[in-house]
């Protein structure tokens, strides 16, 4: 748990308010939602209850202890179809929970760099293995990363989906703020090392399954992330809750103290985001159970609803509109539990193209913290 304390979370409930113990967990209370009435339409409500909710979120994600490198050093550098990919080692405190383990990620750097675009945060899910290591294998062809590299942009992809390593710290608030703050104070770290001497217009963050659960809650506690691209991560974390167990494998699509993934998302407007889905995606919501797979998942025992998945984009698109954003953009493709690039970079370029709610320019990053 973070901290390793009771006493630290009960202070903190005190501090935020909407946060509760029930056993070793922080629960969710009825504040954590987004109120009917800023649904429907009142500004004062939605910034009231939204300033509440982002102090709770931010305290989660920023609950665990020595997770900020103190070090740095290049494993590899090769190039590619003049594409630049180095592979970077972050050092940990000796006593992190990272200590000794894989850590920072892999920064691909095309061969011309546009000043104007963004430095997209690429975060991987459970799709790619192995978990908790440098991902070097999504700068290959026919990964998506490597398409969004190749089309000019700066592409950073932290080592993500840790288990083992962060069990104890996830316990009580989930493995997806813990994710959340590794990959954040490693962009703060970046920032100016790595990051420095490559020009770009702020950060836009993708992200696909798991990856994309932690880069709308990455962008709901960052305001300097300027787009971001969530693609098979819109299922309603109640569906999760009821239906949806891997046998000797952890909830970690849950945070107990959340009600809905809807309330971390709200936190995001007014900046432009897209969603994704495949037809073909098992959480699609065509009516049909997830089916089984293998030893490990025994299926669901209903299909994702339609109203689900529209509900939320609904419920978010009503609140754009309410904060004077562009609308939530959400890509039905044909393809399965993937990310589709070329609506994602037709999304980034309309983006940059509207100047509107743009990323900060790079250099002076704004932390969770």
């Amino acid at each position: 748990m973070g901290f390793g304390s009771r006493t630290l979370l009960r202070a903190a409930a005190w501090v935020f308010g909407s946060i509760a113990l029930a056993g070793d967990c922080i629960a969710a209370t009825p504040g954590d939602q987004v109120p009917l009435a800023a649904m429907l339409g009142d500004k004062r409500q939605f910034e009231t209850w939204s300033a509440q909710f982002r102090n709770k979120l931010v305290a989660l994600v920023n609950a665990t202890p020595n997770l900020g490198p103190v070090g740095d050093s290049e494993v590899n550098q090769r190039v590619v179809d003049g594409v630049r990919i180095t592979t970077l080692k972050f050092e940990y405190p000796a006593h992190s929970i990272l200590y000794g383990r894989p850590g920072g990620g892999v920064l691909a750097v095309p061969p011309v760099i546009d000043p104007e675009k963004p430095l997209v945060v690429a975060i991987h899910g459970h799709e790619h293995s192995p978990w908790g290591d440098y991902p070097t294998g999504l700068f290959t062809d026919g990964h998506w990363p490597y398409t969004v590299v190749k089309r000019g942009y700066i592409v950073w992809a932290p080592v993500s989906m840790y288990h083992e390593e962060i069990l104890n710290a996830a316990r009580g608030i989930g493995y997806i703020p813990v994710w959340t703050q590794i990959i954040s104070e490693g962009l703060d770290y970046a920032a100016p090392r790595q990051f420095a001497g490559l020009p770009h217009s702020g950060y836009a963050v993708l992200g696909l399954s798991s990856g994309g659960h932690i880069a709308f809650t990455l962008m709901a506690v960052r305001p300097d992330i300027g787009a971001g691209v969530f693609a098979g991560a819109d299922q309603e974390l109640q569906f999760l809750r009821d239906t949806y167990r891997v046998k000797n494998h952890p909830d970690c699509w849950d945070i107990p103290a959340i009600a809905s993934y809807t309330a971390i998302q709200a936190l995001i407007a007014p900046r432009p985001i897209q969603f994704q889905i495949g037809q073909r995606d098992p959480f699609f919501a065509d009516g049909k159970p997830l089916p089984p797979r293998g030893a490990s998942f025994s299926g669901t025992t209903r299909g994702v609803l339609s109203d689900e998945s529209a509900g939320h984009i609904l419920i978010l698109r009503s609140i754009w509109h309410l904060m004077g954003g562009p609308e939530v953009a959400y890509d039905i493709h044909t393809g399965g539990h993937e990310l589709d690039s070329r609506a994602a970079l037709e999304f980034l370029a309309r983006t940059i193209g509207s100047g509107m709610n743009s990323p900060r320019r790079s250099g002076l990053p704004t932390s969770a913290r």
